[in-house]
């Protein structure tokens, strides 16, 4: 087995206590913490009991104790789950209610901090958990004083701490997901019964039903299935840097995001890739959440420690980070993400005790977000790599969990060739196009006018994507670069899920290119509802652009999620080829848009930026927005789209619901199947 302990014996760290010396110590703070008061003993005990937990889990996993592992398991997220967070001190407004306004919302960030400890341990990475312990003992030296000098001095004690933390861990957190000699994950996957249950115990993250019946369904499947799937997404992988004139010969490295439970799928495409010449790379596999109010209340905790010299302070260490591991970054080729659906619609509660993003704070973020990308970019320029995503169906999804899983593998199998002809006619209409009209219909108030870059040869010039199943899988849509001036409206959706949050009756104005007003009826006040767009999804900006005008053409999966009654709980990547889709922030070339690249027919691909990120050549601050989120219409809310031709003439696309351009039936097969229903 891969002792993850090895891998570290050599950091320059400062000289890290071992779990021997570290339980000791946490039981003699836990005998200081008795005389304490009520509230602050509850909290140091929550704290140090977590810590200890995670240690006591960590030697089960040496043991392969996977009995002892399970019971560990529940108890770690016992206090967090729905049934008990409102009386956790990881509930910001809990630990605000027991140890006072002014310090519960940090003190609640630093549990979640210790939280992290069973990853730590899991991990072999006894010098982080040193620190979580100083972190302890620091706050317990100034909680159980009773001067009220020490208790103000908890926030600045924080902040220390939280700096110590992040500098230890940002180079060691970039060497774990990007170097194939850290075989944490490889280990599980190759050495273990994937059969059984059991292994998947040893991970470092929450284990519960639907990840138990993912790897149940998965084991139950055919090897030749789970080969073909695997070809899909490897051969997408590949193609994508063959589609957009990228060398992927120099490179050693893709990293996965997977699901746990998925390792037999994760194992065959290792093997492939192997055979390709790459080896796999990983962060941390996603699990479900046990409470997602949990991790939306801890979203912002970055904002307690956020100041200019701290993004001054990230930058250098980030420039740090890279050059020491400049190689590393060299063999990166780019990313394959095996997402899920099927989740159940959350809509969080906002809380006043949770951490937020101050207004002085918000231009700092922009600017953080910034600086790092730009980092990034210099050593692992997005012109040299490229991604792959697919998605399937988790059992959440509820009782049709298997029925939905063989849909989805066909919908993600869907003929290249094919949709390539059928959206080539789509892009030939649109291309001659001075702006695009799309109308909503009943009760959807959508009522905007998109307008088209201008062609300068069309003979050899194209404004749209011709995409088919590479980077983005499954097959399935057309899109471009709006240009944004003239580009004018409103975009209307009674109800959407974006970035795993819901929205009621969404309402996005449209000036130039430019969200100029929004509203949604998420809340009873208006300041509620517009707080939650503007942190949720602008990106805590006044504005954002349009980045991204498309139309989906994968009306088989309309079909499954209509019939299925399942629209709300599919991801956007599979929701964004069912229909009209704007992505309000960055374009699709974003940080690219000086690498040439071609559709299928030979045409140059022109439509790359747009007036916002034009700006990269003179002010790269304002360049970019560094999101990209993708809001989707479907075909029964459409009146029309409309292209729209210079001389005033005009061409449907899509009319009432269906396709009109001639030679595009079968994309509305599934569309009239659904209406003899």
């Amino acid at each position: 087995m891969f002792n993850p302990k090895n891998y570290f014996d050599n950091e320059n760290q400062k000289e890290a206590l071992d779990f021997d010396e570290i339980k000791k110590r946490l039981d003699d703070l836990m005998k200081k913490a008795a005389g304490s008061s009520p509230a602050k003993k509850a909290f140091l005990e929550t704290c140090i009991q977590t810590m200890q937990k995670a240690m006591d889990a960590s030697a089960q996993r040496e043991k392969n104790d996977y009995a002892g592992l399970k019971k560990l398991n529940e108890r770690y997220n016992r206090e967090i789950s729905p049934e008990n967070y409102e009386e956790s001190f990881a509930n910001p407004a809990y630990a605000s209610a027991r140890l006072g306004k002014d310090n519960g919302s940090l003190l609640s960030a630093f549990y979640s901090d210790i939280r992290r400890a069973r990853a730590f341990a899991f991990h072999g990475m006894e010098f982080a958990l040193a620190r979580l312990y100083e972190g302890i003992e620091g706050l317990s030296s100034l909680l159980l004083t009773d001067s009220q000098k020490s208790w103000t001095k908890i926030p600045a004690f924080y902040c220390q701490w939280k700096r110590e933390m992040n500098n230890v861990l940002s180079g060691i957190d970039f060497r774990r997901q990007h170097d194939p000699a850290y075989r944490f994950y490889h280990d599980i996957i190759l050495n273990q019964d994937l059969h059984s249950q059991d292994y998947l115990y040893l991970y470092d993250a929450s284990i519960g039903e639907y990840e138990i019946r993912i790897s149940r369904h998965f084991a139950q499947m055919e090897k030749k299935k789970l080969h073909t799937l695997a070809e899909t997404i490897v051969q997408g992988y590949i193609r994508g840097f063959e589609s957009s004139n990228k060398d992927l010969a120099s490179k050693k490295t893709v990293m996965l995001i997977y699901n746990i439970g998925q390792e037999r799928l994760v194992k065959e495409i290792m093997a492939l890739l192997e055979n390709a010449g790459l080896s796999l790379v990983f962060p941390s596999p996603v699990s479900t959440p046990v409470n997602r109010q949990y991790q939306y209340d801890h979203k912002f905790d970055f904002s307690l420690t956020l100041t200019s010299e701290e993004i001054h302070r990230r930058e250098k260490e980030a420039r740090k980070t890279y050059e020491e591991n400049r190689s590393l970054a060299q063999f990166y080729s780019g990313i394959i993400y095996i997402e899920k659906f099927g989740e159940k619609p959350f809509s969080p509660q906002m809380k006043d005790e949770a951490a937020r993003l101050s207004k002085e704070q918000q231009p700092l973020y922009r600017e953080l977000l910034g600086r790092l990308q730009a980092v990034r970019q210099e050593y692992m320029p997005r012109s040299e790599s490229s991604f792959c995503i697919i998605a399937f169906p988790t059992p959440e999804i509820g009782e049709h969990f298997e029925t939905l899983f063989d849909a989805t593998v066909e919908i993600n199998s869907l003929d290249n060739k094919t949709w390539e002809t059928l959206q080539q006619k789509i892009i030939d209409v649109m291309d001659r196009a001075r702006f695009i009209h799309v109308k909503g219909t009943g009760a959807n108030k959508t009522d905007i006018n998109v307008m088209m870059q201008p062609l300068r040869a069309p003979e050899t010039e194209t404004n749209f994507v011709n995409c088919t199943a590479d980077v983005n899988i499954p097959v399935g849509e057309v899109f471009t670069s709006p240009q944004l001036k003239g580009t004018k409206g409103v975009l209307h959706l009674e109800e959407t899920f974006l970035n795993g949050l819901k929205y009621e009756n969404l309402l996005l104005h449209f000036e130039d290119g430019r969200i100029s007003d929004y509203s949604c009826s998420n809340f009873q006040s208006e300041a509620e509802n517009r707080k939650y767009i503007e942190e949720n999804l602008l990106n805590h900006r006044e504005e954002l652009p349009i980045g991204e005008f498309a139309i989906g053409t994968n009306t088989l999966a309309y079909k499954v999620a209509v019939q299925y009654n399942i629209m709300p709980l599919l991801p956007i990547l599979i929701i964004e080829k069912m229909g009209p889709h704007f992505a309000i922030g960055d374009t699709c070339f974003s940080h690219e848009e000086d690498h040439t690249t071609f559709n299928p027919d030979g045409k140059k691909i022109t439509a790359v930026d747009n007036e916002v990120s034009a700006l990269r050549k003179t002010d790269p601050q304002k360049a970019y927005t560094n999101c990209h989120t993708d809001i989707t219409l479907p075909y029964e809310g459409l009146e029309h789209i409309t292209a729209v031709f210079p001389d005033g003439t005009a061409s449907p696309i899509i009319k009432d619901g269906l396709f009109a351009i001639d030679g595009l039936e079968k994309l509305n097969e599934p569309l009239l199947e659904l209406r003899k229903r």
